[in-house]
């Protein structure tokens, strides 16, 4: 993860994040708390394939594999 955020996708979509993430990096929505001790499921997310995922200061990067409509939809 970035220096206090991290992430985990499975094989089958479930995206969860968790960490001090001030900037909304984790990715819980604009009015949602920022940060998290536990892993939280990131909804936009739901049913979305991850590739890779790059976590850095006030920023997360992802790869979608576009396998499917659910991959799309979230592009």
């Amino acid at each position: 993860g970035g220096g206090m955020t991290v992430f985990c996708s499975t094989q089958n979509g479930v995206t969860v994040s968790w960490g001090n993430g001030q900037m909304g990096e984790l990715g819980y929505g604009i009015n949602n708390p920022k940060s998290s001790s536990k892993p939280k499921f990131v909804e936009k997310l739901d049913s979305v394939i991850i590739c890779d995922v790059s976590c850095g200061y006030g920023h997360t990067l992802m790869i979608i594999c576009d396998e499917d409509e659910e991959d799309k939809k979230a592009i």
